[in-house]
């Protein structure tokens, strides 16, 4: 591929990111402070009802696309996992007393979590076998988290929240698979305030508990900073028996840091999730998106990310990507057996005819029409809003749908 190629198209690509991608300052800051102002205090009721949770809580880690640094649009979603860990086997009487064994499942990708002994955990078990249990374990925080909440003033089912300056911020939760979402309304300075937390409850281990048998090792084992990794509360489709011991992998701290300081790829991978957004094809997930860049932030030579132009960047995960379509396969990054794609509903061959009839049209044209990649990843009205001088061209590939 002519890394000069798309240049003509690098003003657009900048633009668009400045101004639909990149996230306000302003309020990032705003919305930081408050969730910490709506957040704390939950987690503090939540140790002060629930003696079990006050033993495994241990941190609240920051994840998802907005830590990460790939959000696209306002930020109003933020993911944040609550890590559980369990204790060390010699604080107890007896040594060995609720050690978790970790089994590689016949899911690739995906783990079982077996006490030795299930005192005081029981709850969280399956009935019958001492197998962590993801449906009791969310019953169990949906619990303990009403608990806390209901420590709080309300108003017409809103828990109210206030700030030092007696700022009040009001919020629902509602349970979303393994998240426990809140919604939280309220004004700032003047600004209304809407936002989104996914609460997500996760086993937090240490590199000496790193699973094998198909999973890359940790390529940060050095950086003790790097050397854990999370198990979360979510099984895969089409596990008709025992579904509730399987439990996803979790390794956000060192995705995070393969794809840090790479130059133009987190910007060209904003760009991909936004015209994956013009185009509806929300079937794809982010974190599928992510780990088309995984593979090649790994194999690539940094200077791939910083040297060439975000065009050819984009360009470049654009037909990868489109690729992984035509195959019906994206290797999750930790276990390559596992593939993402198995769970998408959605019509692979179509989505791939899509991208393939995009990538031929920004082609052909780039050279005497660099605009041309303004229909796949705009929406007419904010073509019409960003760039005026350029006329609306109907974007063919709908045909296709």
């Amino acid at each position: 591929m002519d890394c000069k190629k798309y240049n003509a198209m690098e003003h657009y690509l900048h633009t668009i990111n400045q101004r639909y991608i990149a996230l306000s300052e302003e309020e990032e800051i705003r919305n930081n402070a408050i969730l910490r102002v709506v957040v704390e205090p939950i987690i503090q009721k939540m140790q002060e009802k629930d003696k079990l949770f006050k033993k495994l809580y241990k941190d609240m880690f920051f994840g998802g696309s907005y830590y990460d640094g790939l959000k696209i649009g306002s930020p109003n979603e933020y993911d944040l996992d609550l890590l559980l860990k369990f204790p060390p086997p010699c604080e107890t009487e007896i040594c060995n007393i609720n050690e978790v064994d970790i089994y590689t499942s016949n899911k690739p990708g995906f783990v079982n979590l077996y006490l030795r002994n299930r005192n005081g955990f029981g709850n969280l078990c399956e009935f019958w076998q001492a197998y962590l249990d993801i449906p009791k374990l969310l019953s169990w925080m949906e619990g303990v988290i009403q608990k806390a909440l209901n420590d709080f003033n309300e108003d017409r089912s809103w828990y109210i929240f206030q700030n030092l300056y007696s700022q009040k911020y009001y919020v629902k939760v509602y349970k979303q698979g393994p998240a426990f979402t809140l919604i939280i309304r309220g004004e700032n300075l003047g600004q209304l305030v809407n936002l989104s937390i996914d609460l997500v409850p996760c086993f937090s281990f240490d590199y000496s508990r790193w699973p094998k048998n198909g999973f890359k090792p940790n390529p940060f084992s050095y950086n003790t900073d790097m050397s854990d990794f999370f198990v979360v509360p979510k099984y895969p489709k089409g596990v008709p028996n025992y579904g509730g011991r399987y439990w996803r992998l979790s390794f956000q701290k060192q995705e995070r840091y393969l794809i840090h300081n790479k130059g133009r790829l987190k910007p060209a991978l904003k760009l991909l999730k936004k015209m994956r957004d013009t185009m509806n094809s929300n079937q794809i997930s982010s974190y599928y998106l992510k780990t088309v860049v995984l593979w090649d932030a790994e194999k690539q030579d940094p200077n791939f990310w910083l040297c060439n132009s975000l065009s050819y960047v984009f360009m470049y995960i654009l037909k990868t990507y489109q690729k992984c379509l035509s195959d019906k396969k994206i290797p999750y990054f930790w276990n390559k057996k596992y593939n993402l794609l198995e769970s998408v509903s959605g019509d692979l061959n179509n989505m791939s005819n899509r991208l393939k009839y995009i990538i031929d049209d920004i082609d052909r044209n780039v050279s005497q029409n660099p605009a041309v990649v303004l229909k796949y990843v705009l929406t007419p009205d904010e073509q019409k809003a960003l760039f005026p001088e350029v006329p609306i061209e109907e974007s063919s590939w709908c045909s296709l749908l």
